[in-house]
């Protein structure tokens, strides 16, 4: 766990990581894999849906607004917001 509270990509508990936006319908499914490949097992996941979000033209027009994002297989355990 990060020092914020935010659960990391390393101990995310499944093999593909699910993300989704309440402000738009964008969903994506990745291997765990990439993220870590790309982005490294110590990422947090609230910084992670932001990475992952940063070439939505949506998101760039919801200026200081959250786009919403969470991880649907943590929604159970409360949400991880994002950027």
């Amino acid at each position: 766990m990060s020092k914020s509270g935010a659960v990391l990509l390393g101990e995310f508990p499944l093999a593909a990581v699910e993300g989704a936006y309440d402000r738009c319908e964008r969903y994506g499914r990745y291997s765990k894999a990439g993220p870590v490949a790309k982005y490294g097992a110590a990422v947090p996941l609230p910084e992670l849906a932001s990475r992952l979000s940063a070439n939505c033209a949506k998101r760039a027009n919801l200026g200081a607004r959250s786009c919403g994002a969470f991880f649907p297989a943590l929604a159970n355990k409360g949400r991880s917001e994002s950027a």
